[in-house]
């Protein structure tokens, strides 16, 4: 019965990627700087995380595997030129913030797909 009720206090992967791209969005408007901007975007990753998992994240630092292994200090200033890193965080990031939903049992290729275009859109 419980993991029926989880269900419905799970927040939707798209909310959760909205959240997580607006606050990216708001800093990359404000300060003209995607590595900037990525920052904010990995501290609002870790806040949803926390909000969708028992075992916690501690920080943004902590998801710097997640670009790639390099490390925010690899980014540019330039959102196009980080497209690609930003495009692999957030699809590995809903990976693990939204698991129960995108891998395990509830897998599916139409899912996948459907990861990686809502994050194409929310990224342009």
């Amino acid at each position: 019965m419980m993991g029926l009720f989880s269900m419905f206090t799970k927040k939707p992967p798209n909310d959760i990627l909205f959240e997580i791209c607006h606050a990216y969005h708001n800093e990359l408007k404000r300060t003209k700087d995607s590595s900037k901007a990525f920052i904010v975007m990995a501290e609002e990753s870790v806040r949803q995380h926390n909000k969708q998992n028992k075992r916690q994240l501690e920080n943004a630092a902590s998801t710097f595997h997640y670009v790639g292994g390099s490390g925010f200090d690899k980014l540019t200033t330039s959102h196009d030129e980080n497209r690609i890193s930003l495009h692999g965080y957030l699809y590995n990031l809903m990976y693990k913030i939204r698991g129960d939903y995108y891998s395990g049992d509830n897998a599916s290729l139409d899912k996948n797909a459907r990861l990686d275009v809502m994050i194409s859109a929310h990224l342009n």
